[in-house]
């Protein structure tokens, strides 16, 4: 196991003058560390599902978009919404919904390369932040069956649930 150490060292110098030894003083910060790990774990990223949230959706959107004007390429960005998603809880009850928004987010986050984000932006709002049209393609054609799967069989038969998918794509100039 891996330790964090904080180490402050002083010159020591005899009566002229003359370095004779340094005194060094070690702490173990190895909690702090660990504790910062997890403030910024829990600052940039959703709690329930822990995929980046919308500050860094944001973010990395925006890093996209400098590079994709830098070298020329696509941004596409879309949109995911779990629609009529407050009936389900209500329906089935919070935790059949959270087990919902942890399906969708896994198989939002499947669905991309591992350098694109998938972010939850909202309650039952998804982002996807992606470079190439295949991305996009498997994206969309995933949205549509993954809340009737996670539902089928459940407490109270099956529920129709509709996602609406949104894409808005720009293309970038060479800058």
């Amino acid at each position: 196991r891996s330790r964090w150490l904080l180490v402050t060292e002083s010159p020591l110098h005899d009566g002229d003058g003359v370095h004779v030894a340094n005194l060094a003083m070690y702490s173990d910060i190895t909690d702090r560390k660990n504790l910062e790990r997890e403030l910024a774990q829990h600052s940039l990223h959703d709690t329930l599902t822990s995929l980046p949230n919308r500050a860094l959706c944001l973010d990395r959107l925006e890093r996209l978009q400098r590079d994709a004007e830098r070298h020329g390429g696509d941004v596409a960005v879309l949109f995911c919404e779990l629609d009529r998603f407050k009936e389900v809880n209500r329906a089935h009850g919070h935790e059949i919904g959270d087990e919902v928004i942890t399906t969708v987010a896994a198989r939002l986050a499947h669905v991309v390369r591992d350098d694109d984000t998938v972010a939850r932006f909202s309650g039952e709002s998804y982002r996807s932040v992606v470079r190439d049209e295949r991305a996009t393609e498997r994206h969309r054609a995933s949205c549509g069956t993954i809340a009737r799967r996670q539902l089928r069989g459940k407490p109270g038969g099956p529920c129709e649930l509709i996602l609406c998918v949104r894409r808005e794509r720009r293309r970038l100039a060479n800058a």
